[in-house]
């Protein structure tokens, strides 16, 4: 076999190689954007957009990124939104632990209950809880529009800090 002939097999299987890559690579792009919108369900501008509210299930917790929050849905209480940081600590990340039905966070052991009241500290205080508009059939964050994940932070701190005697 000629040097030709054992080249256009690799040369084929370059071709074909690079193109389902490249059809790949296309595939989870979109897909990445679809799964996105679709998993968030929110505008692209707006950080105070949380959802649809038929997106948010009874008795479920629904976690957001923009800003870190929880969407709590209970039959009992309704729809509530925690902003997904410690009061203890300003840029320490809360979870969700489905098992204990509790918000958690790992880095000092706080642990919070559904309705956001402190179980174990350091942390003193409870949750901060967001203001939320209910537009039409969407559930908001109670934020002029256009801010910032920043300010839309600085105002659930200040609502729930009004709200506290």
């Amino acid at each position: 076999m000629s040097w030709n002939g054992l080249r256009a097999p690799f040369i084929r299987a370059s071709i074909v190689r690079s193109a389902l890559l490249t059809v790949i690579f296309a595939a989870v792009a979109a897909g990445g954007v679809w799964l996105t919108r679709s998993m968030i369900d929110r505008e692209p501008d707006d950080c105070a957009y949380l959802g649809r509210i038929d997106s948010f299930v009874e008795d479920s917790v629904t976690q957001v990124g923009c800003p870190p929050a929880f969407v709590v849905n209970s039959v009992r209480s309704g729809l509530t939104v925690f902003l997904g940081m410690t009061p203890h600590l300003d840029n320490e990340r809360l979870f969700w632990d489905s098992h204990a039905a509790d918000f958690y966070s790992p880095l000092h052991g706080e642990r919070f209950s559904i309705t956001g009241e402190v179980l174990e500290g350091p942390a003193s205080r409870p949750l901060w809880r967001c203001p939320i508009e209910r537009r039409g059939d969407e559930l908001w964050i109670g934020a002029p529009p256009g801010e910032s994940p920043q300010q839309i932070q600085q105002l659930c701190k200040a609502s729930a800090d009004a709200d506290r005697p």
